[in-house]
């Protein structure tokens, strides 16, 4: 499982908290995580997988704050 968090009172928060777990994995916690948060939720197979969806998060990220759809420096 991997958990990347960045704390902001931001509006848009959830566009920068991402959530990874194991495809198979399953837990009361890996459920509720997008009801009790503002997170994008995304599973893996392998390391590279995960390394690739990461990697695919932090690119949307960056192009979002480039065109102005999120602040950056993110709010706090």
């Amino acid at each position: 499982m991997a958990v990347f968090i960045y704390r902001t009172d931001e509006v848009n928060a959830g566009d920068r908290i991402l959530f990874l777990h194991e495809s198979g994995v399953r837990s009361a916690m890996i459920a509720a995580v997008a009801d009790r948060w503002d997170a994008t939720v995304r599973t893996f197979d392998d390391e590279s997988e995960l390394f690739d969806e990461a990697r695919l998060f932090l690119r949307d990220v960056m192009r979002k704050e480039t065109t102005g759809k999120l602040a950056f420096p993110p709010e706090d």
